[in-house]
């Protein structure tokens, strides 16, 4: 799979899975909104406020 990363964006590099799992979670992947493979996280909700 081609990828591009924040340390050289014009560049695209062939990563296997391991790589791109450990690209992602160090936050190091340039994110293509035109790419329907990579999804956002789910915004965390706030917890509700108990009246009382």
């Amino acid at each position: 799979m081609k990828v591009r990363t924040t340390l050289r964006p014009d560049v695209q590099v062939e990563v296997n899975e391991g790589e791109l799992l450990d690209l992602r979670r160090h936050g190091l992947l340039v994110e293509d909104p035109e790419d329907k493979t990579t999804k956002a996280a789910p915004k965390a909700k706030a917890p509700e406020k108990k009246e009382g």
